[in-house]
């Protein structure tokens, strides 16, 4: 065929509903080669994409991609992040040391800004310079919160910049599954490193190391134990301000840097505790030309900080009703993340259980609903179930 198009729709609850339109040509200039252009438009995200991929470069099990993309995602109602840029990217199918592994690298050159901050983020991220009162009588407050600089680290310092993002990834994957979805046997090894910044150029400077391992064992029947361990890591020589938010881990949930399912998504991060120093003063008259004392004051609050490491262990037990259509899941998870190595520690990881389904609706692909039970207490959040809509499988 010469022609496609496509639409549909999708959930998660990072980006709630997102349409999705798509134009396409899988046999562009009758070689195999693929060119498209994608739109998606959603309450929480929309992007655009143009991208062409040759699958068969110099007639040898070799790809190569391009991709220009604009792109504006909000983050769990924080901010919104916007990404216009490009990549290219150039894959080999090996031999050595069997057939199963995959070698990629991309190089990737876009700009990036944060904008549209919540009310709560600014005021949790800013430092507080005044709250004056009115004495008469009984202590009255007639002024109000004073914002002023961000506080240190805090994303506020970038608002509305755009920054250049110039990275090179490479990894290497190891695939000897026996099935795209739903695997019965075999197993996945990925590996890649990113570094962004350095002789790259570019505001960004540091280093994501990114490791996952997949293992699916048949059991009795057509019953399959499937489970993946995560593991990521990120290090930088020029300060943490110079780490991209989005690139920081965050599980929870079905979130993008893994499923912590019975938690909200990307809500397991290393959050820690800021402080202000404000200044009360006291007015003895409605005008407020006299004044007659003031004292400092320590005013505390939590803010949000992304973890530079983290760990995350899924396993399921998946059951087909009905064999490549309809499938049945047990799962426990772990995972948290941390801001040092020496931080990690199992009996932090936060842990939920339960249980899920998997329909494939052809052309749509596999929806799933996930009910999670959290075994952990987290700021409040005692143990209960939790909900989680997604699509495909966890384990991958």
């Amino acid at each position: 065929p010469t022609a496609q198009i496509s639409a549909g729709a999708g959930y998660s609850g990072q980006d709630k509903l997102v349409g999705n339109f798509g134009l396409g040509i899988p046999n562009f200039r009758g070689m195999g080669q693929n060119l498209s252009f994608s739109i998606d438009v959603g309450s929480s995200f929309n992007s655009y994409s143009l991208s062409f991929t040759e699958p068969w470069l110099f007639s040898t099990p070799t790809s190569l991609g391009t991709n220009i993309y604009s792109t504006n995602r909000r983050w769990y109602t924080d901010y919104t992040e916007g990404r216009r840029g490009g990549s290219v990217q150039l894959g080999k199918r090996l031999k050595w040391p069997d057939n199963y592994f995959r070698f990629y690298t991309m190089y990737r050159l876009e700009k990036n800004r944060l904008y549209d901050f919540s009310d709560s983020y600014l005021e949790s991220h800013s430092d507080i310079d005044t709250l004056k009162y009115y004495m008469s009588g009984t202590e009255k407050i007639i002024g109000a919160i004073i914002r002023g600089r961000p506080i240190s680290g805090s994303l506020l310092a970038y608002q509305k910049q755009w920054l250049t993002a110039s990275s090179m990834q490479i990894s290497i994957v190891r695939d000897s599954r026996d099935l795209p979805e739903f695997a019965t046997s075999g197993s996945i090894i990925s590996y890649a490193i990113e570094n962004n910044g350095n002789f790259l150029g570019g505001y960004w400077n540091y280093q994501k190391h990114s490791l996952e391992i997949s293992k699916y064992i048949p059991l009795f029947w057509k019953f399959v134990l499937a489970g993946k361990i995560t593991y990521g890591a990120i290090a930088t020589s020029a300060g943490d301000n110079r780490i991209l938010e989005s690139d920081r881990f965050s599980p929870g949930g079905t979130g993008y840097d893994g499923s912590v399912r019975g938690y909200d998504d990307g809500v397991l991060t290393p959050d820690s505790l800021t402080s202000d120093i404000i200044t009360h003063v006291r007015y003895t008259d409605s005008t407020l030309s006299h004044s007659d004392s003031s004292f400092a004051d320590t005013l505390y609050s939590e803010v949000r900080v992304h973890g530079k490491f983290m760990l995350i262990g899924n396993l399921e037990l998946q059951m087909p009703i009905v064999e490549n259509q309809i499938y049945a899941l047990l799962f426990f998870d772990a995972g948290n993340s941390w801001l040092r190595a020496s931080d990690m520690k199992l009996k932090d990881l936060y842990k939920g259980i339960g249980f899920g389904v998997r329909l494939v609706v052809p052309p749509i692909g596999t929806i799933g609903f996930d009910f999670g039970y959290r075994l952990d207490e987290r700021k409040g959040e005692k143990q209960g179930w939790r909900l989680h809509p997604q699509f495909g499988t966890t384990i991958r």
